[in-house]
């Protein structure tokens, strides 16, 4: 989504209020809808923003993303992520940027290991 703005839900509940609060008496005064109407879609609206976001939020590949961010930093005690030496873990360390998420049994796992300055633990 490069270029894309993205809300987190907190900014996307924040949306649905504004657009009740601004077109609300409109849909009202030209009989397009009743307050009790506007009331319940927009609580369902609502309600329904952190379950969406959650589904799109809380995926593998964006769990890794949040990690690989971590590992990317010289201060951070996360150097390296190791996936599984699996087709699913190889499309999974293509993915993310950079050289931080490695797929184990690789040169560029054993490379990782050797940058985080630790051994090999499981």
């Amino acid at each position: 989504m490069k270029g894309m703005i993205v809300m987190n839900a907190e900014q996307s509940k924040a949306f649905v209020r504004w657009l009740i609060t601004t077109f609300g008496p409109i849909l009202i005064a030209h009989g397009y809808a009743t307050g009790t109407q506007l009331e319940m879609w927009g609580g369902i609206l609502t309600s329904m923003i952190p379950l969406v976001w959650s589904m799109f939020t809380h995926t593998d590949t964006n769990a890794v993303a949040v990690v690989d961010t971590l590992a990317k930093s010289p201060d951070s005690p996360v150097q390296a992520i190791i996936v599984n030496n699996t087709q699913a873990g190889h499309d999974l360390a293509m993915k993310m940027p950079g050289n931080t998420t490695v797929v184990d049994g690789t040169a560029a796992e054993q490379i990782a290991v050797l940058r985080s300055g630790a051994g090999k633990t499981r």
